[in-house]
């Protein structure tokens, strides 16, 4: 950054990020040079000598580390220099080899950790490279080679839609600014050019809110303002809302139909068994016994059966449903999930028709006129 264009505030506590040489071309022959560096120092607006803002003396330089270049062949040393002045005894001094054939920078800078940069990679990368998890690899970050660890994968990420040729890794922006800020000058700065902000209480983020607290963004969406515009259609608002419930309502009326529809026609059917069986003295509680067990190894066969196919069936044809306009698969992909209320709902409600059933079915054979179907059989 520059002093003089924006002087730095003094309230708050400062420390120097870098201190860099920009070498230039010049008529020189190459060597070594060598160049000292004293206290760095601040001056409020209008103010003195005295007023004057200690910001580093160099006293001490294990804080900090060399900057070698973007070609990494100057061979940059940061040593103390004993010069023992009124200011203090010691100075940074660097050291760096001079070539008139390429343009850099050297310097020192704060010490950055040496473990490498932790990244989680998009799978599409991975397969590019034919890297694997937990691999350590080199990566050109802001106009420099870094040493980046591949810790975790993914196939999907928000705002990113996978491709052959489309790769992210993911890092942390803080971690990622210090690791590729090592060369200054020739390193550009790495800024974000999309935010997600979540939402403000009593506050509506459009453009001049954030430009307010200093945040400039080109385009603002709001989300809320989006899905609401979506579901001003009706048709969208529907959607799968509704498709699901026509279904699942058109499956549980049919299903009750054709339960009731089965259990009356057995009972026209049998009406002989149990004209015999009541004959033979079965009580009306050995009738409803025998017609609930019989119905109920019905319905729990029928609903075991249609519980089995319908989750594979229900993924394949959510499978099917989701594509594009031209056949492609839709990113992300489409989820089956299962809403173990509705599924419950529906037990209950055909527990429901089954007692109703049962009880209907007992009340009819109980009521047989025996002397009448009896002869019927006979015929």
């Amino acid at each position: 950054y520059n002093p003089r264009g924006s002087p730095p505030e003094l309230d708050a506590p400062l420390e120097v990020e870098a201190v860099f040489l920009n070498i230039r071309r010049f008529a020189a022959a190459p060597g070594r040079v060598t160049a000292v560096i004293d206290d760095i120092v601040a001056y409020p607006e209008g103010g003195g000598a005295d007023d004057a803002v200690l910001i580093e003396p160099f006293e001490s330089l294990d804080r900090y580390q060399s900057i070698t270049g973007a070609s990494g062949d100057t061979q940059t040393t940061i040593t103390r220099a004993d010069v023992d002045n009124d200011r203090g005894r010691y100075a940074a001094q660097i050291s760096f080899n001079y070539n008139s054939f390429a343009t850099s920078a050297v310097g020192l800078r704060l010490r950055r950790s040496p473990e490498p940069l932790r990244v989680l990679a998009s799978e599409s990368f991975l397969d590019t490279i034919d890297a694997h998890p937990g691999d350590t690899i080199p990566l050109r970050i802001n106009r420099q080679v870094l040493s980046v660890q591949i810790v975790g994968t993914f196939d999907l990420f928000p705002g990113f839609y996978p491709g052959r040729r489309s790769h992210l890794l993911v890092a942390d922006l803080a971690t990622l600014r210090g690791a590729g800020a090592g060369i200054p000058r020739v390193a550009g700065g790495i800024n974000a050019n999309e935010v997600w902000i979540g939402s403000v209480e009593g506050a509506e983020l459009t453009g001049d809110f954030l430009e307010e607290r200093g945040i400039r963004a080109a385009e603002v969406y709001d989300e809320a303002s989006i899905l609401e515009l979506e579901s001003s259609d009706p048709l969208v608002a529907a959607s799968w809302e509704g498709i699901l419930f026509l279904s699942f309502g058109a499956v549980l009326l049919l299903t009750a139909l054709g339960f009731i529809v089965f259990s009356y026609l057995a009972a026209q059917t049998r009406s002989l068994e149990f004209a015999i069986l009541r004959t033979m003295g079965f009580s009306g509680r050995q009738i409803v016994g025998v017609v609930g067990f019989e119905q109920l190894f019905v319905i729990v066969a029928g609903v075991a059966a249609g519980t089995a196919l319908g989750f594979p069936l229900g993924r394949l044809m959510i499978g099917a449903l989701a594509l594009t306009e031209d056949g492609s698969d839709v990113v992300p992909p489409l989820l089956s999930q299962v809403s173990w209320e509705t599924v419950l709902s529906v037990y209950g409600l055909l527990a429901l028709v089954f007692i109703g059933t049962v009880a209907a079915l007992a009340r009819l054979y109980s009521r047989l006129a025996l002397h009448r179907a009896l002869r019927i059989g006979e015929l």
